[in-house]
């Protein structure tokens, strides 16, 4: 790619990113936690809160506790720093990892915060591309450092978004398929099994939509990114549609999926048997296939209702 193309490009992108940036900064609100979220990291915060509470403690193990003073003091300031700076961390990282709201706006501002990580990262090592306002103004390694900072900004903000949102996922999904799965092979009672495959996938589907949605929300943020990347490099491979898609009918329609293969082909269609034979064989497997009829009506049922789901 010639450079001023490539300096053209890299100029729109680094706008967007901005805009970015901002629009994230005004909707952060929306977001679950976001008025604790990362706040033992600021450094305003952590120094008044080490302040106050190494002085609190000091003076109160001084005077109750009868410690040297020297003694009283370093004690105070190790427990402030433990709960200015460690605690907050290890509550950040608990919420972080949950199942509820709270990690999943955390999960969201985590992701917004590669955006300003990149701009900073800008604004630090490019300050001719951000002052420049030509090509001849920036040297060609600038513009493919950006270029290359753009891709790992993009693909940690995908592994991110998998690791903090898709796995929560796909570990609840793993989970109840499980579950479906040995019902599915030692219950003998149809209707127990249909009413307890259906609370399964009923509270699947309630925890996971949540979850999907702010993957396809993020996703779709990722495939944009995607897209940029290779736009700016046009090597770069961008995986498939459905890498950047989460459908919380999934247990549903795999089980569903499964079902359907349990339909086992008829042995009248079989010339390889005697009359007889071909009877009592045909007579096994409708019992075999009559153990899933209702939860096959049940979930074809289901399935038609959610026709316009992406599903993977």
């Amino acid at each position: 790619m010639k450079k001023a193309e490539l300096y053209e490009k890299a100029k729109k992108y680094y706008d967007i990113l901005n805009n970015t940036v901002k629009s994230n900064k005004q909707k952060r609100s929306e977001n679950a936690g976001h008025a604790i979220f990362d706040k033992g990291s600021h450094p305003a915060v952590v120094a008044t809160s080490a302040i106050t509470v190494s002085i609190g403690l000091g003076i109160a193990l001084y005077a109750l506790a009868g410690l040297p003073s020297y003694v009283a003091i370093s004690v105070g300031a190790a427990s402030a720093f433990a709960e200015s700076y460690v605690l907050p961390k290890i509550v950040h990282q608990a919420i972080l990892h949950g199942k509820g709201k709270f990690a999943r706006g955390y999960a969201k501002m985590e992701l917004d915060n590669y955006f300003v990580a990149f701009k900073d990262y800008v604004k630090q090592y490019q300050k001719d591309f951000l002052k420049s306002s030509m090509p001849d103004e920036v040297s060609m390694s600038d513009l493919e450092d950006f270029a290359q900072m753009f891709e790992n900004c993009s693909v940690n903000y995908k592994t991110t978004l998998d690791k903090l949102v898709g796995k929560t996922i796909f570990k609840r999904n793993q989970a109840d398929l499980k579950r479906i799965s040995k019902i599915l092979k030692s219950s003998k009672d149809e209707q127990k099994s249909a009413k307890k495959i259906e609370n399964i996938i009923n509270k699947n589907q309630k925890f996971t939509k949540p979850w999907c949605d702010l993957y396809n929300k993020c996703g779709d943020i990722a495939k944009n990114l995607y897209a940029s990347c290779k736009d700016l490099n046009p090597n770069f491979q961008v995986p498939a549609e459905h890498n950047f898609r989460a459908d919380y009918d999934f247990v549903q329609k795999k089980v569903d999926t499964y079902l359907r293969k349990e339909n086992y082909v008829e042995v009248s269609n079989s010339v390889t048997f005697a009359e007889a034979e071909s009877t009592l064989a045909k007579s096994a497997t409708t019992k075999a296939i009559s153990k899933y009829d209702k939860i096959r009506a049940y979930l074809e049922k289901k399935e038609a209702k959610n026709e316009d789901c992406f599903g993977k």
